[in-house]
């Protein structure tokens, strides 16, 4: 039998040893990480001697005393005016308080969150996702910023995709989900009325191009897997792509036409059809 043969049929199993740059605490403002790609060098499979178990021991983080200041984090900012959380692990606490001086660090001077460290502006899928998870919560007023910068002709702006944007990439619904989260959070009905004009424009030019379809699917490209390269055969072109009805992509359409239809019952507007474009 060949070796390759034996290998996919033995029980590989991995011994790490974890070798991380040692975790520094101090209170439970500064912390000692470091992330490196492991060693590649020397990787074998040795042979434990129990039925055919083969190990490996991969060292990750070797630490390095002369890694100096990109290993070390002090806790700088004052952020005694957001939610606070202790507990009976250290570690945890500072990754939290990190947590929080990260989200004050990308607040820009506009009063929008910044998408990235190389990615200046706001990104709708990006900062939508965001408000949708945490942002709504900690900074509502910065989120509402936020979500309007990515607003024109009182409609949702499409990130760049293949194609360039929208139809092709059309998931910018997911402003959806973080305006309502927005308003989940405060009960605001001046945020509530604001954003439902510009939603139901968004979903009613939708419907009107991608929803045309005869499965009552939206079409359009994946939304957050959306570096086309990795997410479709190289035969496909950009037809192919807006032709195509993704799911992860209908499940936002699906949550935003849900939602719009909550909005207008709050507002006393029709809200039906919405409901219905839905559960089509």
């Amino acid at each position: 039998m060949k070796k390759k043969d034996i290998l996919k049929r033995m029980m590989v199993r991995e011994s790490h040893d974890l070798i991380l740059k040692g975790f520094i605490l101090q209170g439970f403002g500064t912390v000692r990480l470091g992330l490196r790609r492991p060693r590649r060098k020397g990787l074998k499979l040795v042979d434990s001697g129990k039925d055919n178990i083969y190990t490996i021991t991969l060292v990750l983080n070797p630490y390095d005393a002369k890694g100096g200041e990109e290993n070390t984090w002090q806790k700088t900012w004052d952020t005694t005016d957001k939610p606070q959380y202790s507990s009976d692990q250290p570690i945890v606490d500072v990754l939290y308080n990190l947590t929080l001086e990260e989200a004050k660090r990308n607040i820009e001077p506009d009063g929008t969150l910044r998408t990235g460290a190389k990615w200046g502006g706001v990104w709708t899928r990006d900062i939508s996702y965001s408000i949708f998870l945490a942002f709504a919560y900690h900074e509502p007023e910065i989120a509402k910023n936020s979500l309007m910068k990515k607003v024109s002709r009182q409609r949702i702006i499409q990130d760049t995709g293949s194609g360039g944007a929208w139809p092709i990439s059309s998931d910018r619904t997911t402003w959806v989900l973080a305006a309502w989260e927005i308003y989940k959070v405060t009960g605001d009905l001046d945020w509530l009325r604001q954003s439902y004009i510009v939603i139901k424009n968004t979903l009613d030019d939708d419907a009107k191009t991608i929803g045309m379809t005869r499965s009552g699917m939206n079409r359009g490209e994946s939304s957050f897997l959306d570096w086309r390269e990795q997410t479709y055969p190289k035969w496909m072109d950009n037809k192919d792509i807006y032709m195509s009805e993704n799911l992860g992509t209908n499940v936002v359409h699906f949550q935003a036409n849900m939602i719009l239809s909550q909005m207008a019952s709050i507002l006393g507007e029709a809200s039906d059809s919405y409901l219905q474009k839905a559960q089509k």
